[in-house]
């Protein structure tokens, strides 16, 4: 199973043809809902190489929270196909699928189509895979754009107590918030920042995994999370033992002149701050350790960004007393030296605690243009990190939890004290004489 950011471009396809002359006919088609997503033709031999591009590959745009099969399907030629006439057969099944249903898109018939270029096509398949794809923020952004609507999310976010109360301790200078007397405001007791205009789409990922933590086994089972601030219970250490993908995106889509909007042409820094420190009735808060940093993030790349501070996993000490992660993503008026940072944490990246105006004012950030944030507890994995990665004694972590003794007794059957999460089937299998081959390469 594969993410919707993953596919958004085309991948490398392989067959085996039957003879070095045959010619091929390539589809991609989304079996959920219809949608054509590739059509090539007189593909010569094997691959995608030397085809005729009659609807360019454009990959997964799924807005819905489900996962989606997609079908790659492989027919042999009898002649090769005029470009013209292939053209033509993929505009009137468009149009014959646009009667009778509420899709606005329609649906799209491969039935129709081959039966419309049944002079030139051979309708049994040849070759073919499926492929499932899970839906992710790239897809939701994708679909939203398409359909020129706003997302107004992060706008949400910023109107709940938990922001105001950090940026007002940590001191964040010339915020701009809205006023329901004079301004669009979401709520009309609850203003929110009218900087924010970027959402920063946040997904960790975890792999299984099973050990043991003060002599009590635990087991992690493979799973993903979405962050939103708006859901405000705790995810498990583990799930955010791994840096995370980040997606940016407009929010809002629709222009006065009728254009989409987008993210521009400025660079972004993203810094992660734990700011489990920040109460709603205190406001000495000076420094905050920062456990992820990013600077010079062009549009919605985020891999164009250099990273300052690697990433640092949260690790709650008390199961009562999650850990708050925020990302705050600040605009830069103007690409800036990575360098200077290190006069700000001079004990070392890994273990930095800064003022969060320092960091402005040396890099001479301007508005807080994105905000996410998610709350992570104690489990199995962080126990153990405590004494394992942060200079803590086993005693010292494990002294008065139940079942741990020195030295440890027989182990008990697995407790699974980790963060639950989808339990992923593979879909392998053959829908015809041969096996499609399907590459994808990804940005490490």
């Amino acid at each position: 199973m594969l993410s919707q950011l993953l596919v958004r471009t085309r991948p490398h396809v392989t067959w085996t043809p039957r003879t070095s002359q045959s010619l091929y006919t390539f589809i991609m088609y989304d079996t959920s809902f219809f949608i054509l997503h590739a059509f090539y033709i007189n593909c010569p031999g094997g691959s995608l190489d030397g085809c005729e591009e009659v609807d360019a590959w454009h990959g997964s745009g799924n807005g819905m929270p489900i996962n989606n099969p997609y079908s790659f399907l492989v027919y042999e030629q009898r002649a090769r196909i005029p470009l013209d006439d292939a053209k033509k057969a993929e505009q009137e099944t468009v149009e014959a699928g646009r009667f009778g249903t509420s899709s606005p898109l329609g649906v799209f018939f491969i039935t129709i189509l081959l039966q419309k270029l049944n002079a030139y096509v051979d309708p049994e398949i040849k070759f073919a895979s499926i492929m499932e794809m899970y839906a992710d923020a790239y897809g939701s952004f994708q679909f939203t754009n398409f359909f020129s609507s706003g997302d107004l999310c992060p706008l949400y976010y910023s109107q709940l107590p938990e922001f105001r109360w950090v940026v007002q301790a940590i001191q964040i200078p010339n915020l701009k918030w809205s006023s329901p007397a004079f301004g669009y405001s979401l709520s009309a007791v609850a203003p929110h920042l009218t900087s924010i205009t970027v959402h920063v789409h946040v997904t960790y990922e975890t792999e299984s995994m099973t050990d043991t933590a003060c002599c009590e086994q635990f087991q992690i089972t493979r799973g993903f999370h979405t962050v939103s601030a708006l859901d405000s219970r705790p995810v498990t250490a583990a799930m955010t033992r791994h840096a995370p993908k980040v997606f940016l995106s407009p929010v809002v889509f629709t222009m006065p002149d009728g254009g989409r909007g987008a993210l521009g042409a400025i660079p972004y820094t993203l810094v992660v701050l734990d700011v489990s420190p920040v109460g709603n009735f205190y406001s000495g808060v000076t420094k905050l350790a920062v456990h992820w940093l990013l600077a010079n993030i062009f549009e919605s790349d985020f891999l164009s960004g250099t990273e300052v501070v690697p990433y640092v996993p949260p690790t709650p000490r008390d199961t009562g007393s999650p850990v708050t992660l925020m990302f705050l993503l600040f605009a830069q008026s103007g690409p800036v030296n990575p360098g200077s940072f290190n006069q700000l944490c001079p004990l070392g990246l890994t273990m930095c605690r800064l003022r969060v105006t320092d960091l402005i004012s040396t890099w001479s950030l301007g508005d807080i243009v994105g905000v996410n944030w998610l709350r992570s507890q104690e489990d199995g994995y962080s126990i153990k990190r405590q004494y394992t990665e942060m200079g803590r004694t086993e005693r010292n972590v494990c002294l008065g939890r139940a079942g741990y003794a020195s030295p440890c007794p027989a182990q008990q059957p697995c407790s699974a004290i980790g963060q639950l999460g989808f339990r992923q089937p593979y879909l392998i299998g053959q829908l015809a004489t041969a096996v499609l081959v399907l590459y994808y390469y990804s940005r490490a």
